[in-house]
């Protein structure tokens, strides 16, 4: 429990020193006009009550999506809110949303800083960050995801989100606006210091479809250990870069230029939780793993080839150019060791890639491996 909380508020001081930071280089008075710094959330839906309401209209209230974004470029802050009868608050959504507020920066920034609280199902997720290869190609910009510690993520978007909606709240109050959808919940803003857009369905589904996202899901690669980073960004086109908070990305790239996550097409699964030391950068490259050679040493671990399949083993014993490998078999999309130990020896050209040690996923002895590959041809992803 306490190295645990000590990793938290490690997180905490570490992400809001470089919020803070880039905050305060974005309102200063000669701040970078290549640079932008965006924080995210969704506000809490706006619910379209009546000033003069008959009873049964409290049964069935309509209500409106509010994405919140605090933009900062040129040394001024630029608040907007995205209103939507979509109520959805999911990726799908997110990414349409990020894509529309992209389209109000200026065409001289190139680096955009996003910032935002983790929930899995919004933000913190591998389709997400799949889906920067489409914006940073559409819109010409460098895109780096941040996100501030487990329930440390209030900031301006908070206040935008109320303001806006205690100013329509107060026109209906006073009877100088009626709100029943999106479109009238923008118009009923108008006379607000913050922007606002109406999204319309078929808006979101129209942007979805030009970034080609359902797509970009599909392929999206499981990230493991996602739920204990809070930085992300792509290395090129292929590839992500992630570490466990925003200052440890400068030393990080330095002592790990291959710590990316290949962003090829993969199995479908679902990204997983795993405990991680404060300078530990997983790696998913194929770059990164190590080729067969001739040196091969007792407890090495190996995808070997039987019978045109991989199976990832531990090697326990070398006699003259062969060697005995213990392997495991499949269990679903993980690995678990067999009832019955399943060791024969193997010849050199049989070790087809060397593997790193597997990691825990269940307490029913199921193992994974930072390495994707698939059983049914010779090859990994």
């Amino acid at each position: 429990m306490i190295p645990k909380f000590m990793e938290h508020c490690f997180v905490k001081r570490k992400q809001a020193e470089s919020y803070n930071r880039e905050r305060d280089a974005a309102v200063a008075e000669h701040s970078d006009s290549d640079k932008a710094l965006l924080q995210l959330d969704f506000s809490e839906n706006y619910t379209c009550l009546f000033q003069d309401e008959i009873q049964s209209a409290h049964w069935q209230q309509a209500q409106v999506s509010l994405f919140t974004a605090a933009l900062w470029y040129g040394g001024t802050l630029h608040p907007l809110v995205l209103a939507s009868d979509n109520l959805t608050h999911s990726k799908d959504t997110v990414v349409a949303y990020v894509n529309r507020i992209l389209q109000e920066i200026p065409k001289t920034v190139r680096k955009v800083s996003i910032w935002s609280d983790g929930p899995a199902s919004q933000f913190k997720n591998r389709y997400i960050l799949a889906a920067l290869a489409p914006l940073q190609a559409k819109h010409s910009i460098e895109i780096t995801w941040n996100f501030f510690a487990t329930s440390h993520g209030k900031g301006p978007v908070d206040g935008i989100g109320g303001a806006v909606k205690r100013l329509v709240w107060n026109a209906v109050r006073n009877r100088k606006a009626l709100v029943t959808n999106a479109s009238s919940f923008t118009e009923a803003a108008r006379t607000s210091n913050v922007q606002v857009i109406e999204m319309e369905a078929s808006e979101i589904e129209k942007i979805n479809n030009a970034l080609g996202i359902e797509q970009v899901f599909k392929n999206a690669p499981p990230v493991h250990g996602i739920a204990s980073f809070h930085f992300m960004k792509l290395v090129d086109v292929e590839a992500i870069h992630f570490t466990l908070s925003s200052d440890a990305e400068s030393n990080a790239t330095e002592a790990h230029p291959d710590t990316v996550t290949e962003l090829n097409e993969s199995e479908p699964g679902d990204d997983f939780k795993e405990e991680t030391d404060s300078d530990t950068v997983f790696t998913d490259s194929a770059e990164a793993d190590s080729e067969v050679d001739s040196s091969v040493s007792v407890g090495d671990w190996f995808g070997v080839e039987y019978d045109g399949k991989i199976y990832p083993g531990e090697v326990k014993k070398i006699e003259q150019g062969d060697y005995q490998v213990s392997v495991m078999v499949p269990a679903g999309k993980n690995w678990k060791w067999p009832d019955k130990p399943d060791e024969i020896f193997y010849s050199h050209d049989k070790l087809v890639k060397k593997l790193r040690q597997p990691f825990t996923v269940n307490h029913r002895g199921h193992f994974g491996f930072l390495e994707r590959f698939l059983t049914d041809q010779k090859s990994f992803n």
